[in-house]
C-alpha cells in the first residue's frame, strides 16, 4: 500500500446482473464502503457505457449537490436520484430506452 489510504473496488457480472463493493481504507482500516448491484437489462454494457458516460458528465455538478437528475438524449432516458450526504448516501440510477426501464443501479454507502 503507498501513503495511508487505500481504494478497492470488487465486483462480479454476469449476463444479466452485477454486483460490487467498494471500500476505502486509512492506515488498513475500512473507514468507507458503498454497495451497488444493478442490472444490464436489455442492453449490453458498451450500449449503457456510451449512454451513461455524456449524461453523467453533462449531470456532474447537480448530481454532487443532492439533486434529481433527468437527461434525455435521442431514445433514452436517464433519472438518478436519492439522499446523498458526506457520511452515507442512496441513490438509485436507471436508464430507460425506448421509455421502457433497460438499465438500473442502487448504491448505498456508509462512513464506517
Amino acid at each position: 500500500m503507498e501513503g495511508e489510504y487505500l481504494y478497492r473496488d470488487v465486483y462480479y457480472t454476469g449476463p444479466y446482473a452485477f454486483v460490487g463493493i467498494e471500500t476505502i481504507y486509512h492506515q488498513s482500516k475500512p473507514v468507507w464502503s458503498m454497495v451497488y448491484p444493478g442490472d444490464w437489462g436489455a442492453m449490453i454494457e458498451e450500449e449503457i457505457d456510451n449512454i451513461l458516460r455524456p449524461a453523467l458528465i453533462e449531470n456532474a455538478q447537480t448530481a454532487r449537490t443532492n439533486q434529481r437528475v433527468e437527461w434525455i438524449k435521442d431514445n433514452f432516458r436517464y433519472l438518478c436520484g436519492g439522499e446523498v450526504s458526506l457520511d452515507n448516501f442512496s441513490v438509485t440510477e436507471t436508464l430507460f430506452s425506448g421509455g421502457k426501464p433497460s438499465h438500473r443501479v442502487v448504491y448505498y454507502s456508509a462512513v464506517l
